[in-house]
């Protein structure tokens, strides 16, 4: 259902996947070169409802975790995920929330979803907060000599903490964001996560 060459470890599964062929062919190998600063992205924040789940709860084991390509509660809530139709949709929207699915949300004609788990959380914010295009430079190893670009998407989350916490905490909860990304820049996805804490 999920695909998971959309997700953090493309990079490493496209090596380990390809170095068998390499390996059987002769003794080709891709060496990472360089990558420039990223391009911004334009995309849109999804706003989502709080998840049904909270830390702590006994989730059924059945959709705790991954299931073949179907990610799992516990995938949804701290990891990264690129949703590509309605359908896929919906799946994590049962997984996740209580409220009725909504399809004013989302536009799977032009856009996809990419959806950031940021586990447990109490205080401070969780989301988002850039995508962007990478062209990464590559020597060796693909069907030309000399170097190839291999372009992806990579997408920063940022965790803030405040300085100061408040003298009465708000329960802990699951923090999750999600992007609508224009569907022409689908492409390989590389998940960033930054921590920021007020002095």
């Amino acid at each position: 259902m999920f695909r998971h060459p959309k997700i953090t470890t493309t990079i490493a599964l496209v090596a380990l996947a390809s170095g068998a062929a390499w390996a059987a062919a002769g003794s080709l190998t891709a060496y990472f070169m360089s990558a420039p600063a990223g391009v911004d992205v334009p995309f849109v924040s999804v706003p989502l409802p709080p998840v049904v789940w909270q830390p702590g709860q006994s989730i059924p084991p059945s959709i705790a975790f991954r299931n073949g390509f179907n990610p799992g509660v516990n995938d949804l809530v701290s990891g990264g995920n690129v949703i590509t139709n309605e359908r896929q949709m919906r799946f994590v929207w049962n997984r996740l929330f209580a409220v009725p699915y909504d399809t004013t949300l989302f536009d799977f004609q032009n856009s996809f979803v990419i959806l950031v788990g940021g586990g447990e959380q109490d205080l401070g914010s969780f989301g988002i907060s850039a995508v962007e295009r990478v062209d990464a430079e590559y020597a060796g190893g693909f069907a030309s000599p000399g170097t190839e670009v291999d372009p992806f998407l990579a997408v920063t989350s940022t965790q803030f903490f405040p300085g100061q916490p408040p003298p009465f905490p708000p329960p802990p909860y699951f923090a999750v964001s999600a992007v609508r990304v224009p569907l022409t820049e689908f492409d390989d996805v590389v998940f960033h996560r930054t921590v920021v804490a007020a002095p």
